[in-house]
């Protein structure tokens, strides 16, 4: 074992120290001028032997659809279910959730907007675990997971962020957003952030419809950039919200044209 060492040491030195295309052909027992039929032939004999050692691995032809990818993605991920107390609410172990935070998505450290909650790890692990769903709800558009989500969450959940996209495989389209609303009552901060598309007329009625059933301690609501436009602004003073202690409303960045400030002013 010793001396087979001390070979592949000087092996290795000697293929390290080729500098050039010809070097490495005649290292590897071509003639200096290998034709390109030579050199296809020799790859060629060289994998056959690889196959017949058992070095390669079997051809696998299934291209794994995004469905199927995010179903085994999941299923590596420890459920929420088995968080569960006997009390039918999950746990309160903050150690527990750090840890999961850290080993899911390498958080080390709260961010400041969360330091002030209760148990700021299981609101940080839930938050970041609802909105990794919502994100990719288009590819899996799984609504009993996102209930038995939402109902394990809710109690926690007081801040929650969610980045818009087009849902064209969701057959409701974007009923999903109303449903996030309704059963998140404790929601105090809600940030829509445009993705891939603006969150558009059609989400912001869903969102509308979503705040006027629920989230009745909303605070906060951050719409920055989402594509709002003055007719949105409208739609959403015209509503009765069920929080009335909706405070701040940040829309920087949307058309708001000329009536938007103004119908925004009669909402607060």
């Amino acid at each position: 074992p010793e001396a087979s060492l001390v070979q592949l040491q000087k092996d290795l030195g000697e293929a390290l120290a080729l500098d050039d295309f010809r070097s490495l052909m005649k290292y590897i027992g071509f003639k200096t001028e290998a034709t390109a039929a030579e050199v296809d032939d020799m790859l060629l004999r060289a994998v056959a032997n690889s196959k017949r050692r058992g070095y390669h691995g079997e051809r696998d032809t299934h291209t794994v659809t995004p469905e199927e990818f995010e179903k085994m993605r999941m299923s590596s991920i420890e459920p929420l279910q088995s968080m569960v107390t006997a009390s039918g609410a999950l746990h309160d172990d903050e150690a527990k959730w750090n840890k999961l935070c850290v080993t899911r998505w390498g958080f080390s450290t709260l961010p400041d907007e969360i330091k002030g909650v209760p148990q700021p790890w299981k609101h940080l692990y839930l938050q970041h675990n609802l909105q990794e769903l919502v994100a990719r709800f288009n590819d899996n558009p799984d609504f009993k997971l996102l209930y038995l989500t939402l109902e394990l969450s809710a109690p926690t959940l007081s801040v929650l962020e969610i980045a818009t996209f087009e849902p064209s495989a969701v057959k409701s389209r974007f009923h999903f957003l109303t449903q996030i609303l309704q059963r998140l009552p404790q929601l105090n901060k809600l940030v829509i952030r445009k993705g891939e598309v603006g969150l558009g007329s059609r989400g912001f009625r869903a969102l509308v419809k979503g705040l006027k059933a629920g989230c009745g301690l909303l605070e906060v609501l951050d719409m920055r950039y989402s594509d709002i436009t003055e007719h949105c602004v409208a739609e959403l003073a015209a509503s009765h919200l069920t929080s009335n202690r909706l405070h701040t409303i940040d829309l920087e960045g949307n058309p708001l044209g000329t009536k938007g400030p103004g119908a925004l002013a009669e909402l607060l």
